[in-house]
């Protein structure tokens, strides 16, 4: 070996250590990017799932209790109230989350956000309450409760969707939109089939399309 050739392996060698250390450094930076984005913007999959299965399990509890003497009326009351408040539970945990570590317009984004679910639906629910008061017929009452709070959710669904620039709210705000107005076409009791299959069931498709989607994410993160 001569004497040119030994700083050119020298050369090679430092070039080959800069390009491990500089693709090792990116790999770094693209972890840490995505464990920001998920401390700061939790995926929304298991609150979609809890809420489908307060819809699917509850309004089809009211439905059979329209229809046979295998469910009566307060058990379903029962099952949609007491998964209703599992849900929430689940809700206001995952959103907690929301902009954690983060200071600055992000965080009090994140923060109001967050309050603007209890906000709402505690409105929906005085609102409902006070027309309630007026002597509205059973029939009408349940086609306003559901229908009612499925737009609130609607509408808060659009909102997360343009404001964290999440395509899979925002979609599931239009679609939650038109399941809230043909339950009302529905009537009663069939509003309680359309709420079950088509709220229920299209939140527990968009949760499990959420979660692949952040699965497929993360395991993109890892191979980068």
């Amino acid at each position: 070996m001569n004497d040119n050739e030994a700083p050119a392996n020298d050369n090679a060698r430092i070039d080959e250590l800069t390009e491990d250390s500089a693709r090792h450094a990116l790999t770094v930076i693209d972890e840490r990017r995505r464990q920001s984005r998920v401390s700061l913007f939790p995926g929304p999959a298991p609150i979609l799932a809890a809420w489908g299965c307060v819809y699917l399990a509850g309004f089809s509890a009211f439905w059979l209790s329209v229809h046979t003497n295998v469910v009566a009326t307060w058990v379903a009351v029962l099952i949609l109230g007491g998964l209703g408040c599992l849900a929430l539970a689940v809700s206001v945990a995952r959103m907690t989350r929301l902009g954690r570590g983060v200071e600055g317009p992000s965080r009090r984004s994140a923060i109001m956000y967050s309050w603007c679910w209890p906000a709402s639906l505690v409105g929906v629910l005085a609102l409902d309450l006070g027309l309630t008061r007026h002597g509205l017929p059973d029939a009408t009452l349940s086609l306003l409760w559901p229908g009612s709070f499925l737009l609130v959710v609607a509408v808060l669904f659009l909102c997360g969707g343009v404001l964290f620039g999440d395509r899979t709210q925002f979609g599931l705000g239009v679609w939650s939109l038109a399941v809230a107005a043909a339950s009302t076409f529905a009537g009663w009791p069939g509003n309680y089939v359309v709420l079950a299959l088509a709220g229920g069931g299209g939140l527990i498709i968009a949760s499990a399309f959420q979660f692949f989607a952040d699965r497929g994410s993360d395991l993109g993160g890892d191979e980068s």
